[in-house]
């Protein structure tokens, strides 16, 4: 039986083992016998790698493909999103439905036109307006360039000092919108402040055709001494 008993204790897991040595050094630290705690040592948290190494698949050449959004009129979808700065690549079936690729700034779309006898609903669910729901919130969209770029261009008679800001942008991108379809661009956050990490932005929240959330922003400045978030 102690035979037994001897070959169980061997056969204990490592993590079990683990512990009892951790237990018997931290007990003999407390009593004199060692001069420094290493029981503490030993349950120090590991700090995650930090290695800038790319993941294997970055590495092999994978890459952000499409984002998709279901829309009512993949036409008027697509004449949506040429006002900032869309156009169309191929045009394609997914299954029943018309569907079509957009090439944009730094994104390509995938629109899927919802089959007019499926009913689709009017308009999207307003993710701005709902802040529990799980899964893709908005899509984003940096304007910086064509914000600067816009308002270089004009002359120097035209220009005032709030022309580079995002607020006169979506003042163009509406007058654009009434002029070419006869339709306003639906606000859903005016322009705003906020920095995210060591970078200021300015940031605003419009609707699509089909009322999907996009953000859109611009790049203002970088901080020197960016504010440390303790709980984050």
């Amino acid at each position: 039986e102690d035979g037994r008993m001897r070959t169980a204790a061997r056969r204990r897991p490592f993590s079990q083992r683990t512990d009892a040595i951790r237990a018997a050094v931290c007990v003999a630290w407390a009593v004199g016998l060692l001069g420094a705690p290493p029981c503490l040592a030993l349950d120090a948290p590991t700090k995650p790698p930090t290695s800038k190494t790319a993941h294997p698949l970055a590495a092999r050449g994978a890459a952000f493909h499409h984002a998709a959004l279901r829309t009512r009129d993949i036409e008027t979808a697509t004449r949506f999103y040429g006002l900032l700065g869309f156009e169309e690549d191929r045009r394609f079936r997914a299954g029943p439905a018309r569907a079509a690729w957009l090439r944009g700034p730094g994104l390509r779309l995938e629109l899927i036109e919802v089959p007019a006898h499926l009913a689709p609903a009017r308009k999207a669910p307003d993710l701005l307006a709902d802040s529990v729901t799980l899964g893709l919130n908005h899509l984003a969209i940096d304007v910086t360039d064509v914000v600067t770029s816009s308002n270089t261009t004009a002359s120097s008679s035209q220009q005032h000092p709030g022309d580079a800001s995002l607020g006169a942008f979506l003042t163009r991108l509406n007058a654009d919108s009434e002029r070419l379809f006869q339709r306003s661009v639906r606000l859903a956050l005016a322009p705003y402040q906020q920095i995210i990490g060591e970078d200021v932005f300015e940031l605003a929240f419009i609707y699509d055709a089909d009322g999907v959330l996009l953000e859109l922003l611009r790049f203002e400045t970088r901080l020197a001494d960016p504010p440390i978030y303790p709980d984050w």
